[in-house]
């Protein structure tokens, strides 16, 4: 099992706010840490640094966003992607795949049938928080529209 960053436990308030639950899954500990910076008070985070517990985990601890570095040392992350798409929690955790280069880039994939986007490694502080307020803000009006 990873590391995880924050203490595990069922607590899903903050004060009067509600706090979303984020899993990042990398073994690189300095975007770990600057995604669980960049997320503040807005999330609790939790960090998988293999992919051998993702399936188990996602489905004990619910997290509404996944940021997923496809280039594990251990395992495939499109395999991975793959499995925890045909889980089918209900509702599904939105997947933000994190990319890095000279053509990555952050885009955020309004879609109920696949959740998923990407957040490039590069981002500042204040967009990767961005970039996770509008997945959970995307993905409570498909919540609204379907209930």
């Amino acid at each position: 099992m990873g590391v995880r960053t924050t203490p595990y436990g069922d607590a899903r308030k903050s004060g009067e706010m509600t706090v979303a639950r984020v899993l990042v899954v990398d073994d690189d500990m300095t975007f770990v840490r600057r995604v669980t910076v960049s997320l503040g008070s807005l999330a609790e985070v939790e960090n998988l640094s293999t992919g051998d517990d993702l399936l188990g985990f996602v489905q004990l601890w619910r997290p509404e966003v996944i940021v997923l570095n496809l280039l594990l040392d251990d395992r495939d992350g499109f395999q991975l992607l793959d499995e925890l798409l045909s889980i089918k929690l209900s509702p599904a955790p939105y997947v933000l795949c994190s990319t890095s280069g000279p053509a990555a880039m952050t885009r955020v994939c309004p879609c109920d049938k696949w959740p998923v986007g990407t957040i490039s490694r590069g981002t500042k502080l204040h967009q990767i928080r961005e970039t996770v307020q509008a997945v959970l803000e995307s993905r409570s009006e498909l919540l609204a529209a379907v209930s």
